[in-house]
């Protein structure tokens, strides 16, 4: 699959998890609909990260493209971050996300507490997420998106040298 379809796919599941929050969950409000955005948005946000670390591996900037999704991400977040303008703010809302989205795909129970829903782990430790942490996790993965793109398009700091 080459870059171009790893970016579609990762707008594709940002347009879902988007459209699933703002026009499915206010008429269904099903706490599995909710959480299932989460799977939704870490996928995009991997895909996003494998899109630009392939890219660097084509412009010769790295050797190999790791076929772990942890080592993808951790690639992503420490050499390339800078380039791209990612901010430590990001970095950190990015690994809550997908920590949470890991939680969700372990959990052994979820309810909906008030606003909060409630993450049962199986060490009986609980994680909360909200309406306002989702929409966090939104407005992230499209900005990562966005700069990606721009960075691929434009040509990251430091890329531009090693074209020639």
């Amino acid at each position: 699959m080459d870059s171009i379809e790893l970016l579609r796919g990762a707008k594709k599941e940002l347009n879902l998890a988007d459209h699933i929050f703002f026009v499915a969950l206010p008429i269904v409000k099903d706490k599995n609909v909710f959480l299932s955005i989460l799977n939704h948005l870490e996928r995009s946000l991997i895909l996003c990260m494998k899109v630009f670390v392939i890219n660097q591996k084509k412009r010769k900037r790295i050797r190999i493209v790791p076929e772990s999704e942890s080592l993808i991400r951790r690639m992503f977040f420490e050499e390339f971050t800078d380039d791209l303008n990612i901010t430590t703010s990001e970095k950190h809302i990015a690994n809550e996300l997908v920590q949470v989205a890991k939680a969700y795909r372990k959990s052994q129970a979820e309810i909906k507490r008030g606003d909060d829903y409630v993450i049962f782990l199986p060490n009986f430790e609980t994680i909360a997420i909200n309406e306002q942490n989702m929409k966090r996790y939104l407005s992230l993965v499209r900005n990562i998106i966005s700069k990606v793109e721009e960075g691929m398009n434009n040509g990251a700091k430091g890329i531009s040298a090693n074209k020639n």
